[in-house]
């Protein structure tokens, strides 16, 4: 048996306009052109970055261990 859930028009409205309010305010986040937005103007930190290039045996052992799981 096929049972089908309606809603009510008004609730189908409201929640169009809902996702359309989100949508707007996402939009405008990602075309915020100051200097501040790091979407656009992205640095890398002074401190607090982590390279997993394996440059050395060492290295790449350490990173597989680290990505099964390992201490």
């Amino acid at each position: 048996m096929n049972a089908t859930v309606k809603t009510p028009p008004e609730s189908t409205n409201k929640r169009i306009e809902l996702v359309a309010k989100a949508s707007r305010g996402w939009i405008n986040e990602l075309v915020d052109l100051v200097g501040r937005n790091n979407l656009l103007y992205y640095r890398d930190p002074k401190q607090g970055t982590l390279t997993l290039e394996p440059v050395s045996i060492e290295n790449e052992t350490a990173i597989e261990a680290l990505l099964v799981g390992k201490k």
